[in-house]
């Protein structure tokens, strides 16, 4: 059973991580070579992580082999800020959605491990109280097909800003509260584009929005939308802000605005914890850029939508 209870230490405590940092942040791909990557074929990809710490991973080539060669590099390097006391904050930062999707599992009736589906049903354990309460509010309210991955999501990032709390650091707690904001943008733009089409009816969107704002009562971008046409109207009214040209796009660009933003602000920390989680974001955000660049140059899929390449750090 993964452990998600940290404590923040003194900034003392995180001294020789924060020099192991520096050293670190030399083994990550800067952006104009994560740019120029899909722009090459999968063999020439491979090549270039060969000079990184995926090399040591990659016994041949193929997409498999270099997937998971990505995966180990991230994990590993997890493990060895695990041994300084870090475990629970890369799981709750880092590894939790994971659990999200095996609550999501289980409600659905696929099977999951014995102790976390005994926890959903019961919420006797030492796993975070989110997925018991996520899981008991799907069972009990039977939700509509279309509303269960929002429900999902909105109990994730409540888990988000709740735990950013914990970590007693403005600098994380700014950076979730973004995200959160980020993303319920997303799922409201998406459901518009979904009622433009015909997937949702009227009614059915401003359910989604009705729920949001009921989840989120403190998170001021909801405010005042109770009609798709004063969703419209903040959308236009702010689009500006958010640096996309017109409705019609998914607006999934925003996550990866804030986290450059968060990051370029990271870099004006020295000690703390706030120099340790900026340098997670980064090699979390790079492995998630390169197993996409890779399975499309593998497959030989477009890769100029891959948006995190030009926005993942400085």
């Amino acid at each position: 059973m993964d452990n998600f209870s940290f404590e923040i230490k003194e900034k003392s405590y995180y001294d020789f991580l924060c020099g192991r940092v520096k050293v670190l942040e030399t083994y990550l791909l800067d952006t104009d070579t994560l740019i120029a990557l899909k722009n090459k074929d999968f063999q020439s990809f491979v090549s270039v992580l060969q000079g990184y710490p995926y090399k040591k991973y990659i016994s041949k080539i193929d997409f498999p082999e270099v997937r998971e060669a990505i995966f180990k590099r991230r994990e590993e390097e997890f493990e060895e800020f695990s041994k300084f006391g870090l475990e629970p904050f890369i799981n709750v930062f880092l590894r939790s959605a994971n659990y999200f999707l095996l609550v999501k599992k289980a409600y659905l009736g696929y099977k999951v491990s014995d102790d976390f589906k005994e926890f959903l049903l019961k919420g006797v354990g030492s796993y975070p109280k989110h997925f018991y309460e996520c899981f008991s509010d799907l069972k009990k309210n039977k939700y509509p097909s279309y509303l269960i991955p929002i429900v999902i999501d909105s109990y994730y990032l409540s888990f988000l800003m709740d735990y950013a709390k914990l970590t007693k650091s403005a600098f994380i707690e700014e950076y979730y509260q973004s995200f959160t904001e980020a993303i319920l943008i997303q799922i409201l733009m998406r459901s518009y584009n979904f009622l433009n089409v015909g997937f949702l009816k009227e009614d059915e969107f401003l359910k989604i929005v009705e729920f949001l704002n009921q989840k989120f009562q403190n998170i001021s971008i909801l405010k005042g939308i109770d009609s798709v046409s004063s969703f419209t109207r903040m959308i236009n009214t702010q689009k500006y802000f958010y640096r996309e040209k017109s409705l019609s796009e998914n607006w999934e660009v925003l996550t990866q605005e804030i986290l450059k933003s968060i990051l370029l602000k990271g870099k004006y920390f020295n000690e703390g914890i706030e120099p340790i989680f900026v340098y997670l974001l980064k090699l979390n955000a790079e492995t998630s850029v390169l197993q996409k660049l890779a399975y499309a140059l593998y497959y030989g899929l477009e890769t100029s939508d891959i948006s995190e390449l030009e926005l993942v750090y400085e």
